[in-house]
């Protein structure tokens, strides 16, 4: 991992400590192997510098609304900004300031379903999405899930956290999610279920 995506429920402003990154600009190596095969291909990087870079490698960028929006030709990234780039093998991503870098085009596959928050992105491609309503609701400090079939709670990034049998009814206290934030519930039984779900320690 080169970067990190914050993203948060209400506008505020960061404060970065330590010395502007004024070093001279070095490639990235991008791999493709992941446990998850879900995940495979997807890096994440950022950019450390004081100006914007262009990336030559297509990648997701985070929106501010919790959709993806697809770069099939790559882009520029802004200060700080990090974003998901894909490869389809091993290789060095070069970043520049302007200009054309060598590196491989390779086609951007669908985004994991582990990290569509709404089920969409700007870009089109064909995402699964449930139309049917809710089916997890708070009460209190304890997310009340009900229905039935396999309830699977992934964070963020797209990593499974736990996965529980349901049987009309299921409870989970918000201290059972590991920090505040956004997490995609799926429940898997006579059709595919998705809600998006925002924990507050």
């Amino acid at each position: 991992m080169r970067g990190h995506i914050y993203r948060r429920a209400s506008a505020t402003t960061l404060t970065f400590k330590g010395l502007p990154n004024r070093g001279a600009i070095v490639g990235y190596s991008l791999t493709h192997s992941c446990p998850d095969p879900n995940l495979q291909g997807f890096n994440l990087v950022g950019n450390p510098y004081m100006h914007r870079l262009l990336v030559v490698v297509p990648y997701y960028e985070l929106n501010a609304d919790g959709t993806w929006t697809a770069y099939s030709q790559g882009g520029t990234l802004s200060v700080g900004q990090a974003v998901l780039a894909y490869t389809a093998e091993g290789e060095t991503l070069t970043l520049t300031e302007s200009g054309i870098a060598g590196s491989k085009q390779t086609a951007l596959p669908p985004l994991p379903k582990g990290l569509m928050l709404d089920g969409s992105h700007s870009d089109n491609q064909a995402l699964t999405q449930s139309s049917n309503p809710d089916f997890a609701h708070w009460d209190g400090r304890t997310l009340v899930i009900e229905g039935t079939g396999t309830l699977q709670v992934f964070d963020l990034m797209g990593r499974q956290l736990f996965t529980y049998e349901i049987d009309s009814k299921y409870e989970i206290l918000n201290s059972q999610f590991p920090t505040t934030g956004v997490y995609l519930l799926r429940l898997v039984g006579t059709d595919l279920k998705t809600q998006k779900i925002v924990v507050k320690h």
